[in-house]
């Protein structure tokens, strides 16, 4: 089974280094959380090679994320997402993806007390995207991001005079807008 794996694996690399596209692109996201008052916000740049037929794409895109709430307590990281996309359909198309996503801590500025300075997070992506030419997609696709990794760890004061340690996690959802214009060869 485990030497399967190895070839699907190296055929999958074949595919994308012989006969696949190149993209350059950008993306935008954003929530507004109006139960907690907590804005959420990310952006960046990302470089992507999608199969000959375009079914399927591997990415990393350079992100900076950052969440505000209450009285401008904001948290910002810069984060490198390695995803994989399916594609389907033709001319307009459906997206479904995942990927893994390490952050580093950029600031803090009194959102939590004890920020861990690098967090890992996991997304999911379900969306739409539109051929406008051959060089140039558009998609609208609604994430899901996921601490793996606790982004603070808190002492929490009992009333037996005690502490325990709390290990926070977050989640956030989020509509993006993706662009991406095919590179020449």
């Amino acid at each position: 089974m485990k030497n399967i794996l190895y070839i699907l694996v190296l055929l999958l690399c074949c595919n994308f280094s012989l006969h696949s596209q190149s993209y350059l692109g950008g993306e935008i996201g954003f929530n507004n959380y109006k139960s907690s008052n907590q804005n959420f916000i990310i952006g960046g740049v990302k470089f992507e090679k999608r199969t000959a037929t375009e079914k399927v794409s591997i990415y990393i895109a350079e992100l900076f994320e950052s969440s505000t709430r209450y009285n401008n307590r904001n948290i910002s990281y810069l984060k490198t997402v390695i995803g994989l996309d399916i594609n389907l359909g033709n001319k307009i198309y459906g997206i479904f993806g995942t990927g893994i996503a390490p952050k580093v801590l950029i600031k803090n500025n009194d959102y939590t007390e004890n920020p861990n300075k690098l967090v890992l997070d996991c997304k999911f992506n379900t969306g739409l995207g539109y051929r406008i030419s051959n060089q140039f997609h558009l998609s609208f696709t609604w994430q899901y991001h996921i601490n793996l990794t606790p982004y603070a760890t808190e002492d929490i004061a009992n009333h037996f005079g005690g502490s325990s340690t709390s290990k926070r996690f977050d989640n956030n959802a989020f509509l993006q807008l993706n662009i991406a214009f095919k590179l020449k060869k």
